[in-house]
């Protein structure tokens, strides 16, 4: 089994934060984790910055991620301590997080002691897979958290 990978990016709250997240994780993810895995966890991580970038004052917003060559875990961190429930409920949020929801094989959020991380797991498909049915399927065990804050 290849050892975990490790890639982290700290990107400056901007309107072009999505995109650099996109471009530098699309850099590093297809030939670990697939290209069906890459273009899905590219579209989850543009979601999550754009939140992070419309719905926080954080002056930084770090992007982290690991592959064990199974599971591909993506986080995104912020300065913003996490909303009240009430908040994440809004008729005026909540699609960025349904398509995470809907295509992650697992994903969630937790406090840190400055803001907050919201992550996302997948099966990693496989660098010769171009796009199977394998890269959506429920992950069985996902990567311990803590080490993504280690990276």
């Amino acid at each position: 089994m290849v050892g975990e990978l490790a890639f982290r990016a700290s990107l400056p709250r901007t309107t072009t934060a999505a995109r650099d997240a996109r471009h530098d994780l699309g850099a590093w993810l297809p030939q670990r984790c697939g290209p069906a895995t890459a273009e899905t966890a590219l579209l989850l991580v543009s979601e999550l910055v754009t939140n992070a970038v419309v719905h926080t004052r954080s002056s930084d917003i770090a992007v982290r991620a690991r592959c064990n060559a199974d599971t591909l875990v993506v986080a995104v961190d912020d300065q913003e301590p996490a909303a009240d429930e009430q908040d994440c409920h809004s008729d005026a949020s909540g699609a960025g997080l349904a398509l995470v929801e809907s295509l992650a094989s697992r994903w969630g959020w937790e406090p840190l002691a400055n803001g907050k991380r919201v992550w996302f797991a997948m099966i990693c498909t496989g660098p010769d897979d171009s796009g199977s049915a394998d890269c959506c399927r429920p992950a069985e065990t996902v990567l311990d958290l803590r080490s993504v804050s280690r990276v």
